[in-house]
């Protein structure tokens, strides 16, 4: 007897039909309604209405945790709704918007796809010409740039990205103008009006930069949650004068809920600039009060010079329990020439350091102790090993210590990784430029732009080179008749420093006339190029005069050759 005839009361006989069996019709009741749901699960995805809808609803949330920086959920939310629909416009919208901030290398084909819907705005016309800038497709950047600017003809967003294509093309004064116009447009914008000014600041004109510390004073005395961040900018702009400079880090240590760091950065700038107050100033830090503030004082202090009271913070027992303590306490114990308590420490098991930068900090006490081939081969050992992020901090270190060959070496090594390449390639160009090395500034930019083909800025620098050196003369100046001087003041530089070193220096003269750019809003290697003009159109005294007031500290040695 099976189990539902056990289950009949006594004296009944025969089975009951299904219908009399409340096990079984119960059991078929459940059965049939997961059936229909999981018919659901299956079939509404394929329902293209409700996938659709669900689509959007999707990248909508996504576009809101974008909006209220909750990035987890943002990304999350963004991926789901594109996986739904990938052709539509709103998940579209809210996974470009997460890839440009990303860094994902598919945000510009992201950004394609969407402004060729035809739900398209001009968000994504704006958001498209950043990602084109970014990924440094100029072509289009210029094209997409143009239609957000139709669309949002007084956004000063517009401006600031005109102005940061004008910056990589090598203008500064365009950039400058296209700045001031956005910061103009950004009255009640103070955050934006901060992010510009960081940028004028630089300016190789003193009035651009004497507007954007006007500017950055009046946020300051307008705005009390900006001021903090007003004053820490003034107060980190090498090329303002020094009593400025001097009195913003004044104002700015009064303030009563300075963050630690900023307050020893302007410290720092204090002793650099009123050297006499340096007793003063270290005697009325504050003592930090967690982990985080405590390394931040000791690397304050190894930087001023004061190793003695960076151990006295840190002493071995404790900087040997955290990596950062640590390698606050090598700098230090480095920089006061203990190179016994240094490989002592090193060579203990307890070292929180990985094996590559373990590797380092040896071959800096086989430096220091005057065993050269030691340290190179440890410093070899270390860059084999270390990955992109040391090979970073490695680079810097050894510019730190001066070894120059190591460094290169480093920033070599990151290059080959297409992800961290350009970065590389700018701090090599770093190195040549400080060391005024032509030759391998030239060399490394003609690789570099062997990388980067489309890169207009890079090609503009190689020329440029190319002609300082006297290198393929005829051939530079086809390419920089080539370029689109006629926007960019930098290319036009390149294009009469070129008739210049083939002969026809009346002609590059007279690519000036008209212009509305002024001599003292140039870089000084333009100064220099316009007063080699001058002096090969037999107008000396003009030239002399503007060669009197180049600044020369940064000048190439081929650019100093063309001051009369």
């Amino acid at each position: 007897m099976s189990f539902f005839f056990k289950r009949f009361p006594a004296g009944e006989s025969g089975p009951r039909r299904w219908w009399q069996r409340p096990f079984l019709f119960e059991s078929m009741i459940v059965a049939g309604v997961l059936a229909v749901l999981a018919l659901g699960v299956l079939v509404v995805p394929r329902i293209p209405a409700i996938r659709h809808w669900r689509a959007d609803q999707l990248g909508r949330q996504a576009l809101e945790a974008l909006a209220t920086q909750d990035w987890s959920v943002a990304q999350q939310k963004a991926a789901a709704a594109f996986q739904l629909a990938p052709g539509r416009s709103l998940p579209l919208r809210a996974v470009a918007q997460w890839s440009a901030l990303a860094h994902d290398p598919r945000t510009l084909a992201l950004y394609q796809q969407l402004t060729e819907s035809p739900d398209a705005d001009a968000e994504d016309f704006l958001g498209y010409a950043e990602a084109a800038l970014s990924a440094r497709n100029y072509r289009v950047f210029e094209s997409a740039i143009d239609r957000a600017g139709k669309l949002l003809p007084d956004d000063p967003r517009v401006n600031v990205l005109l102005g940061r294509y004008a910056l990589l093309a090598g203008d500064y004064s365009m950039a400058a103008n296209f700045f001031q116009l956005a910061v103009i447009a950004s009255k009640e914008a103070p955050e934006r009006i901060l992010e510009l000014s960081a940028l004028l600041l630089n300016s190789p004109d003193e009035s651009t930069r004497t507007r954007a510390r006007e500017n950055l004073e009046a946020i300051a005395a307008a705005h009390s949650d900006f001021k903090i961040q007003a004053l820490g900018l003034i107060v980190r702009a090498q090329r303002l004068p020094p009593a400025v400079r001097i009195s913003a880090a004044r104002q700015l240590l009064a303030q009563p809920e300075l963050p630690y760091v900023v307050r020893l950065g302007a410290v720092e700038t204090l002793i650099s600039l009123a050297p006499d107050e340096r007793s003063r100033l270290l005697a009325e830090l504050k003592n930090p009060k967690d982990e985080v503030e405590k390394r931040e004082l000791g690397a304050f202090l190894v930087r001023i010079g004061e190793n003695q009271a960076a151990l006295d913070l840190l002493p071995l027992a404790q900087a040997r329990l955290r990596k950062d303590y640590f390698l606050v306490w090598l700098d230090a114990a480095a920089g006061l020439g203990h190179w016994d308590e240094v490989i002592a420490a090193l060579r203990n098991e307890a070292t929180p350091l990985e094996p590559a930068l373990r590797d380092l900090y040896i071959g800096r006490y086989y430096q220091g102790v005057g065993q050269k081939a030691t340290s190179d081969n440890f410093y070899e050992k270390a860059i084999t090993g270390a990955d992109n992020e040391l090979l970073f901090y490695f680079a810097g270190y050894f510019q730190h210590i001066n070894e120059l060959p190591f460094a290169e070496k480093a920033l070599r090594k990151l290059i080959s990784d297409a992800g961290v390449a350009r970065p590389a390639f700018e701090a090599l160009i770093g190195i040549y430029r400080s060391r005024k090395d032509t030759d391998k500034l030239l060399a490394v930019l003609e690789e570099m732009a062997l990388f980067y083909p489309s890169d207009l800025a890079v090609a503009g620098d190689c020329i440029y080179l190319q002609l300082l050196k006297r290198k393929g003369v005829a051939a530079a100046l086809i390419a920089a008749s080539a370029a689109p001087y006629d926007r960019f003041f930098a290319l036009k530089i390149n294009l009469a420093l070129a008739l210049l070193r083939n002969d026809r220096a009346a002609e590059g003269l007279a690519l000036f006339e008209n212009s509305p750019v002024e001599v003292r809003q140039l870089l000084p290697h333009q100064q220099a190029v316009f007063a080699a003009l001058l002096a090969a159109n037999v107008m000396r005294e003009g030239a002399r005069d503007i060669a009197d007031k180049i600044d020369r500290a940064n000048l190439l040695p081929e650019e100093l050759a063309l001051l009369p």
